[in-house]
């Protein structure tokens, strides 16, 4: 029973951090050019 409960809980967390760097690559592929580069323009001040 514990060894099914620790099974669920990996595969829960593995299928959670797939979705949600799924959704940051998507979110970065919407950004246009000028977006990409303000971004850029940013990181080199900081």
């Amino acid at each position: 029973m514990k060894k099914l409960l620790t099974i669920t809980f990996a595969t829960c967390f593995l299928l959670s951090c797939r979705s949600e760097h799924a959704a940051i690559n998507t979110i970065e592929s919407l950004k246009t050019p000028e977006m990409l580069t303000f971004d850029k323009a940013l990181k080199s001040v900081g």
